[in-house]
């Protein structure tokens, strides 16, 4: 009888520490499930196209000074001569726990000027009420610039932000 009882023990223990094993197994697969729902997401090549009198700018934004929003950006600008012109498209990934989110602005430039080394424009009131975005792109070597701060007479943010890009 005694043994029965010790045999009837040892088979719980065992039932016991095989539900114990298969519970923490499957908390161990759910939270690789949620590392794996993480993708690397890459910033596009820095790259200059000159398209006759117009030009194709294309990577991504990192601040310098100022607000650094969280994620990762890409940016494409594009700037047209004839129409004294920049458009700005800026897309942003955010990802948090619960997934990925998107977002994306383009912002209108004046340009201000336009030499063989590069070019200077401005998107007043650009960034909401009272706070200009300045873009500056220079030829040689090729880079870009953003700079955000208040118009005259306003108070906001300062900063700004260098154009990188990864590696065709």
């Amino acid at each position: 009888m005694k043994r029965n009882v010790n045999m009837r023990l040892r088979a719980t223990n065992y039932w016991l520490l095989t539900l114990l094993v298969a519970v923490l197994s499957s908390y161990v697969t759910v939270w690789f499930q949620k590392k794996a729902v993480e993708v690397q997401t890459t910033i596009p090549p820095m790259l200059f196209l000159y398209e006759g009198d117009d030009l194709l700018v294309w990577g991504g934004w990192r601040t310098v000074s100022g607000y650094v929003a969280p994620g990762v950006s890409a940016v494409e600008i594009r700037c047209r001569r004839t129409q004294n012109t920049c458009t700005e498209a800026f897309a942003s990934v955010f990802q948090h726990t619960e997934g990925q989110d998107l977002e994306a602005s383009a912002y209108e430039y004046s340009v201000t000027a336009w030499t063989e080394n590069g070019i200077e424009a401005v998107a007043e009131n650009g960034m909401g009420e009272c706070l200009d975005r300045i873009l500056n792109i220079a030829t040689q070597p090729e880079s870009a610039t953003v700079q955000w701060k208040p118009s005259a007479g306003c108070e906001g943010s300062e900063g700004h932000a260098v154009l990188i890009g990864d590696p065709l």
